[in-house]
């Protein structure tokens, strides 16, 4: 925590999550807050999964859940992400339109400069696929679905 204190800009924020719309809200307020969501990223827990996704309710950590249910809020997280873009960057284009009826030239350009340089909510997501969820070819082909879906990287235990 010592080295942390000194300088946190050498290290990320890892943000757990379970369903979209809970990384989306994270990310909406961490923007809000501190301005933009530089060193952050989405964390995918198999336990969280396991405890909070599975259509069997909920399970020990024990790869019991069913193989989709990462690679399905992958592709869910994504969605909420762009839709809290899309909510952005509509209110700065409505702001646009008033601006320029209004012929505020300066605020015209404000905004012009805030959508040229928007910063997306979209972050990385980092996967955990517990052990892989049996042999070699199953793991690929769960590593294949994480990376499809969106995954920047994944995590394997070696159990």
């Amino acid at each position: 925590m010592a080295a942390y204190d000194v300088d946190p800009a050498l290290y990320t924020q890892s943000l757990g999550c379970w369903h979209g719309f809970i990384g989306q809200q994270k990310l909406i307020s961490i923007k809000k807050h501190f301005g933009d969501t530089k060193r952050k990223y989405l964390y995918l827990s198999g336990w969280m999964i396991a405890a909070l996704r599975s259509d069997f309710g909920p399970l020990p950590d024990q790869s019991m859940h069913e193989k989709t249910a990462v690679p399905a809020l992958i592709e869910e997280l994504y969605t909420f992400l762009k839709q809290a873009d899309a909510r952005e960057l509509a209110g700065l284009f409505r702001e646009l339109d008033v601006a320029r009826a209004a012929d505020q030239q300066s605020k015209v350009a404000e905004l012009l400069q805030k959508i040229d340089n928007f910063e997306s909510h979209v972050v990385p997501i980092i996967a955990d696929i517990d052990a892989g969820f049996g042999n070699e070819e199953a793991t690929y082909l769960l590593a294949k679905k994480m990376i499809e879906a969106g995954a920047c990287a994944i995590q394997i235990e070696n159990q």
